[in-house]
């Protein structure tokens, strides 16, 4: 779940080759019709993604003293997910360049040499291929927003924890019924000790099995104690979100508050004893004084 990331579509290419004339053919191909930045390194590409970025597109040669294109664009993957990458080669690394699409998971191959139409052909589509991903990106943040937004205003309790404990989210009616905050209750772990009058191994075991969860399960009704110390009959289930853009599972858990309805029917159970265990007659009459058969 994204909730706070920033979607950005970016119009701009970055070429990265330790070949200056490399690098001018590219520069003149583009001219007038592409945003090109170029680097001679794969030093120098990481400072300009650093400080000129985001980029639509990395074009980046195969063979490079300092780090080579397939570690270079592993890394941009990993820290620039949004950016689309292409990588140049000779005929004779086309071996190694089959290893980059499946590490790398580049976008396009080009052999050198290329012609100026396939370079252009390569970042344009390329661009194209990065405003398709951030498109359906931004349209996946917009409707987690709106889940967030649904989720927060929810009636009942509800939090997000992933599978190391974090809490990822908690909405009022969880904040307000019981009275704890996020800072107050930052993991599972802390909840558990400051919030479920249960045994905190059960409680471990039972929440460390809901992550491997398709469906829904529900954990029936469990005593929480609030933030001022009182007693609440809580009914609670989880599902399954699937997995968080770092990897990590998430779940969500709801509750119902049934403290009110378990306290009538232990009120009327006990009234029910009475009536079952009186020794003397007991007379019930109307309002004008009339008894009941």
């Amino acid at each position: 779940m994204h909730f706070e990331q920033e979607i950005i579509y970016s119009k701009k290419a970055l070429a990265v080759d330790d070949d200056a004339a490399i690098l001018d053919i590219l520069s003149q191909a583009a001219r007038g019709r592409v945003d090109l930045t170029t680097a001679s390194s794969a030093k120098e590409g990481i400072a300009l993604l650093e400080e000129q970025g985001p980029f639509g597109v990395v074009m980046s040669d195969l063979r490079m003293p300092d780090v080579d294109g397939i570690q270079f664009l592993d890394l941009v993957r990993k820290r620039w997910p949004h950016t689309v990458r292409i990588l140049f080669t000779g005929f004779a690394d086309l071996q190694a360049a089959t290893k980059a699409i499946n590490t790398s998971q580049v976008f396009r191959l080009l052999t050198k040499p290329a012609h100026n139409k396939e370079i252009l052909a390569a970042l344009s589509d390329g661009l194209k291929q990065h405003r398709m991903i951030v498109a359906d990106e931004a349209h996946l943040l917009e409707r987690e927003r709106q889940f967030r937004t649904a989720l927060l205003d929810l009636p009942l309790p509800a939090m997000i924890h992933a599978e190391d404990g974090q809490l990822v989210l908690m909405n009022r009616a969880w904040r307000e019924i019981s009275g704890w905050a996020t800072e107050d209750i930052p993991d599972f772990n802390a909840w558990r000790q400051k919030a479920l009058d249960r045994d905190a191994e059960e409680v471990q075991k039972e929440f460390s099995e809901i992550y491997a969860i398709q469906g829904r399960v529900a954990h029936g009704e469990q005593t929480v104690i609030t933030k001022q110390g009182a007693r609440l009959v809580w009914d609670f289930s989880s599902a399954s979100l699937g997995e968080m853009p770092d990897g990590r599972r998430a779940i969500i858990s709801i509750a119902s508050d049934v403290t009110q309805r378990r306290a009538m029917e232990e009120s009327l159970s006990r009234a029910g004893q009475v009536f079952d265990n009186a020794t003397n007659g007991i007379l019930v009459t109307d309002y004008d004084g009339s008894s009941w058969t």
